[in-house]
């Protein structure tokens, strides 16, 4: 499931004024992936002080892989709702509403 969301400041949400616009960087991002070729990426403790998600994704909450290196995003990037069997509850469409 992706949902856009405009944050005008920083990285690829700049781009994300439309859900095809919120896809491109996610593309792009797993190509990366794919290749073994991510950008560099800080995720340590200290890495995000705030949040800007310009993508949603409804995950199944396999422990192998994050979203976000998955797709190549940083911190912050991405808003993630995980439940074991990747299907939508109430609560689960609630937190990604």
């Amino acid at each position: 499931m992706l949902v856009s969301n405009v944050h005008p400041e920083t990285g690829p949400q700049a781009l994300a004024n439309t859900p095809e616009a919120a896809l491109n960087p996610l593309i792009e991002g797993h190509a990366r992936y794919v290749a073994d070729a991510p950008r560099e990426r800080d995720f340590s403790a200290s890495r995000a002080l705030s949040q800007a998600p310009f993508a949603a994704f409804l995950g199944c909450a396999d422990s192998r892989v994050a979203p976000e290196l998955a797709f190549d995003q940083g911190p912050g990037d991405l808003f993630v709702v995980r439940v074991a069997g990747n299907f939508v509850t109430d609560e689960g469409l609630a937190s990604l509403e």
